[in-house]
């Protein structure tokens, strides 16, 4: 079982250096000067740093086994657990002003595009929200 599961932490960071050479390449190569190209190069540092915090992950797991293990143990605490559910909360409280920020300053801009935009994120928050609630209402 601690071997399949260290092998999809191996399979993460083997996608993480993936998406880092296609994001580079696109950022670098494909589309070098065009608007979009800073944008995947910096997509790619992003991944890179990630690549570089699983590989460090990954190491660590496999000279010291036992740090695996009690990672999984602080997962599956139920502490951790409510403290993971309460922060999403706040979260989204804080997300749900700024849409409704962003949503002030899209019907002050006029562009009818930007504000249909900003009804798409709306309905998407609102239908997440109830299948949220009505997946944990059927949990507990």
């Amino acid at each position: 079982m601690k071997t399949i599961k260290l092998y999809k932490e191996k399979v993460k960071l083997i996608f993480l250096i993936l998406s880092t050479v296609i994001f580079f390449s696109l950022g670098y190569i494909v589309l070098n000067g065009e608007y979009y190209s800073s944008a995947l190069l910096g997509v790619s540092a992003a991944s890179l740093g990630l690549s570089l915090f699983q590989i460090k992950r990954v190491c660590t797991f496999i000279k010291r086994p036992e740090t695996y293990t009690n990672e999984q143990i602080e997962l599956k605490d139920e502490r951790n657990i409510m403290l993971v559910e309460k922060s999403k909360s706040c979260a989204y409280d804080i997300e749900t002003f700024v849409i409704l920020g962003i949503t002030a300053y899209a019907i002050y801009s006029d562009n009818v595009g930007f504000v249909l935009a900003v009804l798409v994120l709306w309905s998407i928050r609102i239908f997440s929200f109830f299948y949220y609630f009505s997946k944990k209402n059927n949990e507990y």
